[in-house]
């Protein structure tokens, strides 16, 4: 592979985290993780392989590392952008709720750990709006199938790098 299929994959990356952060400032979207995956992933892979196929300089093998190093670099960012907010309130209150278990979150827990009215309501939205919890007739907080997921994902990856769970 030559340094010109590395530049075109790292380009197109940096081109994709441009695009994310400007979307954000502007207005994060309503499924920010669906949107990330669009902007990281699924834009560089059609961009990579659309200017390989039109551009006669690259051919189709380099094509192909390109593709695959620009998904690889969209892919590590779409794991570890979620990560990177590991002590937000929302993910504070993913964590106590996964260790609560069967018991469940209660409101006053959730104020306990995050004092700030304003932090939990809206962490409490974050969790709702991103589908990571449900709300039990009692009104308690459940991890989600998604929110199981992606906690998996992230005690994955801050494990590997020696980083425990935020304590909260």
């Amino acid at each position: 592979m030559t340094w010109a299929s590395l530049f075109l994959a790292a380009g197109i990356f940096i081109a994709a985290l441009a695009v994310h952060v400007v979307w954000w400032r502007l207005h994060r979207p309503s499924d920010d993780l669906r949107a990330l995956a669009m902007v990281m992933v699924a834009a560089p892979l059609a961009v990579t392989v659309g200017t390989g196929l039109l551009w006669g300089g690259i051919d189709l093998s380099q094509t192909a590392f390109s593709a695959i190093a620009a998904v690889s670099l969209g892919l590590a960012y779409l794991c570890w952008y979620p990560a990177a907010q590991a002590a937000s309130p929302t993910m504070l209150l993913t964590l106590l709720a996964a260790r609560k278990g069967t018991e469940g979150l209660s409101r006053e827990e959730m104020e306990a750990a995050l004092p700030e009215e304003r932090l939990v309501n809206e962490s409490v939205e974050n969790l709702f709006h991103e589908r990571f919890v449900r709300l039990d007739p009692e009104g308690r907080l459940w991890l989600d199938e998604r929110g199981r997921r992606t906690l998996h994902v992230i005690r994955f990856l801050r494990r590997s790098c020696g980083l425990q769970d935020p304590r909260g």
